[in-house]
């Protein structure tokens, strides 16, 4: 695909996709980083906060395997403080190499988000 053709559309948003086991784990999980269920159709759950979805299929199994989304955030040492007093951090809060300090967690099936914010440069 060449350049010109790349500028004819725009992609809108995103939405990652979690397989999840434990419903009522999970959803109590997202309402502490202040997710609100948007759309409950049992099976299929769609949670949003300042615009950012996550959708929830929900398994009769523990899920097997691991979904991992990456989240821009502000006031990431908050956020941080938050999910410490929550028992929810998976890694701490580090400055990374790259212009970023991230964090992540682990949700009740183990997906992994990892929260990101840009160091500012002063």
């Amino acid at each position: 695909m060449t350049n010109e053709k790349a500028r004819d559309w725009t992609f809108g948003t995103i939405a990652p996709r979690f397989g999840i086991y434990d419903r009522a784990k999970t959803l109590s999980f997202y309402e502490k980083l202040g997710f609100r269920v948007t759309l409950d159709d049992d099976r299929f759950v769609i949670i949003r906060r300042d615009g950012v979805d996550i959708h929830l299929n929900v398994n009769d199994r523990p899920v097997t395997n691991r979904s991992v989304c990456w989240i821009g955030v502000s006031g990431i040492e908050v956020l941080y403080e938050q999910c410490l007093s929550n028992h929810m951090v998976r890694f701490p809060l580090e400055t990374k190499p790259y212009g970023l300090k991230e964090f992540g967690v682990s949700d009740p099936s183990r997906n992994l988000i990892i929260f990101a914010e840009a160091i500012s440069k002063s």
